[in-house]
């Protein structure tokens, strides 16, 4: 036997969505920044022993370097624009205000072009904050 579905009205404001790109953000440093930061140091560390090691300079050297110099750019990005985009794309894919139902199956969210449904299969995890709750999909 499913139990009804829980309906209630929910708004999207400005502040919300840039809580939720926060919140987002946190989740996945929480989860995958140290095994970013060491992947930066291990290319680092693996740059260093090329150059000290007298390796001819060519085209996979300078491979390397790229990839120690963006890899902790694109650390920094993430981390300081990435909520700014996360809130965007909340911005443009879901409606100001709307009603959004939880059922066993599903959840509905208030979409800008109809609702949106995502069934809990798709949803990898469920971040609760104070103001809202943040939906992670696989």
């Amino acid at each position: 036997m499913s139990a009804a579905p829980i309906a209630f009205e929910a708004v999207y404001a400005p502040e919300t969505r840039r809580l939720a790109g926060r919140a987002f953000r946190d989740y996945q440093f929480k989860r995958y920044g140290l095994l970013m930061i060491a992947a930066c140091v291990i290319n680092a560390i693996a740059l260093a022993f090329v150059f000290w090691s007298g390796v001819k300079l060519g085209a996979i050297v300078y491979f390397l370097v790229f990839v120690v110099v963006i890899g902790p750019l694109q650390l920094l990005y993430l981390y300081f624009l990435g909520p700014r985009m996360y809130e965007a794309k909340l911005g443009l894919v879901l409606a100001p205000a709307g009603q959004v139902i939880v059922g066993s199956e599903a959840v509905t969210l208030p979409g800008r072009r109809g609702n949106i449904v995502f069934p809990w299969s798709i949803v990898k995890v469920v971040v609760e904050e104070a103001n809202f709750f943040l939906l992670v999909l696989s």
